[in-house]
């Protein structure tokens, strides 16, 4: 019995032994189960850790900000044509980041490719154009840079300057575009001063008057404008022209004696009625003489025929010496500007031109059309006060002096320039040309005409 029971009592603590083995086994076991789950939880969250940080290292956002730096550190280095492509892949992501326009256009300010410069701030000046809202304040420090870099793109061309402030100044509303336009038109305005043309001269005031522009400096260029507007109109006797201005202006130019030119006005008026009397009195004299015209209609055909044989032998007299005219287009045409200025640098060169017909005399210059062998104008501008001289050509005709708008556009007809010829003496004395679509400064620096560009040689 004992040995059975030692056996037994042997057997259990065998069998105890057994399975704390068993329960051992079975713990260690879960515990790896855990800690490979641990490990796969682990690994996932790296994964997913991994996959997030690349989408945003990815997101556009990032992406434009990496181009940006990236075109930032090439125009440090001054590495131009890398920083284009930069910044033209941050445009490509997002067509709106005005950020990009503005580094690209630096680029190409450095480089000096006008064209493409010029092509690259229409395509930022299109997109500045249509932003709005929220988008438009975000960007307004880029879309403002962007716009004041008008007067460098367009160095020689007011009028596409104004017109892309024009745009500005109706997007922003910014007081700094506002300025800048302002000064744009007053250095057109100047030029038309210049050239008498003060009809379109005090259309651009007009404007500045809109945009509250009128300082000092304006009114004292109005009130000169003006003044000789309206002696240009006591003389050609257009007096209903003279009270309208007078209307309109009264108010405004106050320096000038309005009442003054009213006055003359009424005197020119009187004293015209007076010849005119004085005519018909001594026509009905003659006529009852016996030795004048039996009508008024007459009166004015014999006073027609003096005039148009006066004509006659002008036309004659340029005939004669139309081969050196036929010569001067010949050689305008051909480009030749060399042999263009020295013909009409000449001594002799105006003393040719007074047997032909020209406009009349205004206050700063003559004009004359210079007719060649087969009926085509050349025309000249000499001033009276300057050195400046003016010969064009219009092969398709000139057609200047139609309505233009408030920013100086052609209305209703096409613009002149493009394929016309022009050579002048500037009042500087330089020498300037343009040709078809090409020109020369006084400066000897090329310049392109850009298609349908106006080109006016003052009054012609």
């Amino acid at each position: 019995m004992f040995l059975w029971k030692g056996f037994t009592t042997e057997g259990e603590g065998m069998m105890w032994n057994h399975k704390e083995s068993i329960s051992e086994h079975q713990g260690k076991g879960k515990r790896d189960i855990i800690k490979l789950a641990g490990i796969i939880v682990a690994l996932a969250f790296i994964i997913v850790v991994s996959v997030v940080g690349v989408r945003i290292y990815n997101s556009p956002v990032n992406q434009i900000s990496r181009q940006l730096d990236l075109g930032y550190k090439y125009l440090e280095n001054g590495e131009y044509e890398e920083a284009i492509l930069a910044f033209e892949k941050a445009i490509a992501i997002d067509d709106r980041c005005m950020e990009a326009y503005v580094g690209g256009l630096e680029a190409y300010l450095n480089i000096g490719d006008e064209e493409s410069l010029q092509a690259f701030y229409d395509r930022a000046m299109s997109v500045a154009d249509n932003l709005d809202g929220e988008l438009l304040v975000q960007n307004m420090g880029y879309v403002l840079e962007i716009y004041q870099m008008v007067d460098t793109v367009y160095a020689d061309m007011p009028q596409q300057a104004i017109e892309v402030l024009e745009k500005g100044w109706s997007v922003t509303d910014e007081p700094e575009i506002g300025n800048k336009l302002a000064e744009n038109y007053f250095a057109i305005a100047k030029e038309r001063d210049k050239s008498g043309n003060y009809e379109d001269e005090l259309k651009i005031y007009d404007r500045l008057l809109e945009l509250e522009k009128a300082d000092d400096r304006v009114l004292e260029s109005l009130e000169k404008c003006l003044i000789a507007y309206l002696e240009f109109l006591l003389k050609d006797g257009r007096y209903d022209e003279i009270t309208a201005l007078v209307e309109k202006y009264r108010d405004i130019a106050t320096g000038i004696d309005f009442d003054k030119y009213l006055e003359q006005m009424k005197e020119t008026m009187a004293e015209e009625s007076s010849e005119e009397k004085d005519r018909a009195e001594i026509a009905e004299e003659e006529i009852q003489e016996g030795t004048g015209v039996e009508s008024g209609q007459e009166f004015e055909e014999f006073e027609g025929n003096e005039d148009e044989s006066i004509e006659k032998k002008n036309t004659a007299d340029a005939s004669q010496s139309s081969s050196w005219v036929d010569d001067l287009r010949q050689k305008i045409v051909a480009e030749d500007a060399e042999s263009v200025f020295s013909i009409i640098t000449a001594p002799d060169f105006i003393e040719n031109c007074e047997i032909y017909p020209h406009t009349g005399v205004v206050a700063w210059s003559i004009d004359y059309h210079l007719s060649t062998s087969d009926g085509e104008d050349i025309w000249v501008v000499k001033s009276v006060e300057s050195p400046e001289l003016y010969v064009a050509y219009y092969p398709e005709g000139y057609n200047y002096g139609f309505n233009t708008n408030a920013q100086g556009e052609i209305l209703d007809a096409p613009a002149v320039g493009w394929g016309d010829y022009c050579f002048a003496i500037n009042f500087n004395g330089q020498r300037e040309w343009f040709a078809k679509e090409s020109g020369q400064r006084g400066d000897g620096s090329a310049y392109e005409i850009p298609e349908n560009a106006i080109w006016m040689v003052f009054h012609m």
